[in-house]
């Protein structure tokens, strides 16, 4: 499934870096960044959550996978890598505001910028309310589809028949 998700972008060889937005574990309003830089065989968790939670392996997991997605290249065996937790504490973040937090640093680190990069949250917020209400709208009006732009004539299901990008 990686390697699917990377081949319709255009993308050419393999990835020095894989940003992942996910739960923690299996924790109500828990949400984490993992940043897997595979040239250095290293897993960083950003966590932003308000209580003191438990290390997750399952990143760690994961190297299996992206080593069987991108099997020419070369990557560290699991052994070899290192992961650490950096925890980021925001002054009066809710906990409700856990999820939107986790998604702004996944977006600091999209962007280049540093992960402690300070959001303002009821802002993201209410961009990202923006942002569903106008792709609602777009659905109901039948009007969601892919720029043709970046066609490379693969096809994709969708709710009312194929999608070709």
């Amino acid at each position: 499934m990686l390697r699917e998700l990377w081949a319709p972008f255009g993308f050419k060889g393999h990835p020095k870096l894989i940003l992942a937005l996910t739960k923690h574990r299996r924790e109500e309003n828990h949400w984490v960044v993992h940043r897997f830089s595979l040239a250095d065989a290293s897993i960083v968790t950003y966590d932003t959550y308000l209580e003191k939670a438990l290390p997750d392996g399952r990143p760690l997991g994961w190297w299996f996978g992206i080593r069987m997605a991108f099997p020419s290249d070369t990557y560290p065996p699991p052994d070899q890598v290192m992961q650490r937790m950096i925890r980021l504490h925001r002054p009066l973040q809710l906990q409700v505001d856990n999820s939107l937090a986790a998604g702004a640093i996944w977006r600091n680190l999209i962007m280049g910028s540093k992960a402690d990069r300070l959001v303002d949250l009821d802002r993201l917020r209410d961009l990202v309310r923006q942002e569903v209400k106008g792709i609602r709208g777009k659905k109901e009006q039948g009007k969601l589809s892919i720029s043709a732009s970046k066609s490379s004539g693969t096809m994709w299901p969708s709710g009312s028949g194929m999608i070709e990008a």
